[in-house]
């Protein structure tokens, strides 16, 4: 990744062409569009009974008499506060989205995760095996089924939103979208006295995994961490794809020091942002030994905490990813980082593509810009989006992992039709 910011920090003029114009419309697409969209990238009917066939043996989603038991998974002390938030405020922010101040962000942000995914499972192949750490409702449910994925597990800390995601699924599949199996799991997948992966047959592999917007959540801690990356590896076939988006901490760090400590007032001394979105941090110095625990709190209008009635505004606290440590530390979990590039690089590098350019198109709607936001907004939220990286790790292959999770084989090199077992969650 590059030192400095992409060249590309302010937005274009909109009357740009729609070919390098990162911008999209701030109205939602109509039925016939998603009709469209829906068919163009959707996996071929002729072909599912063929795609069930290569399955091995069926997963099945946790039902309702399961919620008691997951219930367990549930965090304490500053977790519980992250859970309060997404139980809250998710339906709030689902039912805001095609309304959002940040309409732009939001979809801007949506496409590079559907590039980021179409790339990682273009890499590996078709009947591939998928994990989603930090699944939240299921959002990326389409990405991976357009992928042709024949089994996947989506595990996420929100209660409600396990179960809007179980119910997500059912609907789609019943139409006739989704051509593989799945499970749904409560579970924290950096708590280390309870991991998910004990519930799972520990025969079960996956080709890739996937964690969304939520790294920044798992880094609280350098034990927290360990028990993250643990749980990526254990599971990856050799030569397995780990790809995830997350703040980009060197951005954040170089905003603070730009722009935070040049505010006379000294509650605001270490807080920068526009009016969409605000980062405070506690101070301006961080120890070189301390790669992990780092707290800021942000905030982002329609997403991560709220502004109350006297405009105050309540935060939510994350944690820098300082990605050289994070990089160190992957490489004891056998992970070795193939590509990182911040949003802005991103859309340079992809936009490319014309595979990419017509998603673009269809997700984002450039040419619709002109008449629903104005320059000063557009580069207020081409910023936001230069808050956020891409990063895509290897599982090496012929070594074998030093922190297997207790009950498995620590054996990743089986056959496809051993990946996976019939898990009979009922019993």
């Amino acid at each position: 990744m590059k030192n400095s910011l992409p060249h590309h920090t302010s937005s274009p003029n909109l009357q740009t062409t729609t070919s390098t114009l990162p911008i999209k419309a701030c109205i939602s697409p109509t039925e016939e569009e998603r009709t469209k969209a829906d068919h163009d990238e959707a996996p071929d009917e002729t072909n599912l009974e063929d795609l069930q066939a290569q399955a091995p043996l069926r997963i099945n989603y946790i039902r309702k008499r399961e919620w008691k038991a997951a219930q367990k998974f549930q965090m304490e002390a500053m977790v519980q506060m992250h859970s309060h938030f997404y139980e809250n405020q998710r339906e709030q922010f689902h039912a805001l989205r095609e309304t959002s101040n940040i309409l732009f962000v939001r979809k801007f942000n949506n496409w590079c995760k559907s590039v980021l995914i179409n790339e990682t499972c273009k890499t590996k192949g078709r009947f591939l095996s998928a994990l989603d750490i930090c699944c939240g409702k299921g959002g990326d449910l389409q990405k991976w089924a357009k992928n042709r994925v024949t089994h996947y597990v989506g595990v996420d800390l929100s209660d409600n939103s396990v179960r809007n995601a179980c119910e997500r699924f059912k609907r789609m599949k019943i139409k006739g979208r989704f051509p593989f199996h799945g499970i749904f799991m409560v579970n924290d997948v950096g708590n280390k006295s309870n991991s998910f992966l004990k519930h799972l047959d520990k025969r079960v592999r996956f080709d890739i995994a996937s964690c969304q917007m939520s790294m920044h959540y798992l880094c609280e801690s350098e034990s927290t961490a360990r028990t993250f990356l643990n749980n990526v590896s254990s599971r990856l076939v050799p030569g397995g794809l780990f790809c995830g988006t997350t703040l980009d901490a060197d951005v954040l760090i170089r905003r603070l020091r730009k722009q935070g400590l040049n505010k006379k007032n000294e509650t605001e001394k270490y807080t920068f942002g526009n009016q969409f979105y605000s980062a405070k941090f506690m101070h301006r110095d961080f120890p070189r030994k301390r790669a992990f625990g780092i707290k800021y709190l942000f905030y982002l209008e329609d997403g991560v905490g709220h502004k109350r009635i006297d405009n105050s505004i309540e935060y939510v606290p994350e944690y820098l990813v300082i990605f050289k440590k994070f990089i160190e530390l992957a490489k004891e979990y056998d992970l070795e980082l193939v590509k990182r590039e911040n949003f802005h690089d991103f859309y340079e590098n992809y936009i490319k593509n014309k595979k990419h350019k017509d998603l673009f198109d269809r997700i984002v709607k450039p040419h619709q810009f002109s008449s629903t936001m104005t320059k000063e907004i557009l580069e207020a939220q081409w910023e936001i989006c230069n808050l956020y990286q891409a990063f895509t790790f290897r599982k090496i292959e012929g070594k074998k992992s030093k922190n297997k999770v207790k009950g498995t084989q620590g054996k990743c090199g089986r056959e496809r039709e051993d990946r996976f077992v019939f898990i009979d969650t009922n019993k």
